[in-house]
């Protein structure tokens, strides 16, 4: 079997002379002179696979700068949302806040206070109102005091002896009629730029004699 030599050069596959002297013929039209290095490098660069129709030159600078717009606008308003949030949770825990320390600090005063009469009320007198209220209980060796002092709703006894029954107290009222005594507690502060206010009042029963 004969077989056709080849030799490599510069210039591509050429086809030697085949035994007889005669070349083969080419098939189909096909040159037989080959292909040079750079026609192959080309020819393995346009067969090469698509990349998914992404450019391989990168980002224009436009582009770039959308981009950069896109994000700052996303970021600017995630911002936003959680600034919202943030002031949302923190005003209504100001305002449970409030809630507590006057319900805490009506529930205890009502409670003292039952225990006394219209005549043990010292302050305010019958039928007027006042900012403090001093009163004696048939178990009290002395007079129980509730006033207000720098935004604290203070109870002092004994004489000297003060404990803070609630902070953030804007207002305070007592206002006695015949043997009920009427208390208005009014509570506020900022939160946030926000001014939260809480406000409470009771009545309270007081005993015969």
């Amino acid at each position: 079997m004969s077989k056709i030599a080849m030799r490599i050069n510069n210039e591509g596959f050429t086809p030697l002379e085949m035994p007889g002297g005669h070349r083969r013929p080419p098939k189909g039209g096909l040159s037989l002179t080959g292909f040079t290095p750079s026609e192959i490098r080309r020819q393995r660069r346009q067969n090469a696979p698509p990349t998914a129709g992404l450019s391989l030159t990168g980002f224009t600078f436009a582009e770039t700068m959308v981009s950069t717009l896109i994000f700052s606008i996303l970021a600017i308003a995630i911002l936003s949302v959680l600034t919202i949030g943030q002031k949302a949770w923190h005003s209504d825990t100001g305002k449970v806040e409030l809630q507590q320390q006057a319900r805490l600090a009506m529930d205890g005063m009502t409670r003292e206070i039952r225990e006394s009469s219209s005549a043990g009320i010292t302050q305010p007198a019958d039928g007027a109102n006042s900012a403090r209220l001093d009163f004696t209980t048939a178990e009290a060796a002395g007079t129980i005091s509730y006033y207000l002092e720098n935004n604290q709703l203070i109870r002092e006894y004994p004489v000297g002896t003060e404990k803070i029954l609630a902070n953030d107290v804007e207002t305070v009222d007592f206002s006695l009629s015949a043997d009920v005594l009427i208390i208005q507690l009014d509570l506020g502060k900022t939160v946030y730029g926000a001014d939260l206010n809480f406000s409470l009042k009771e009545q309270v029963r007081l005993r015969n004699g």
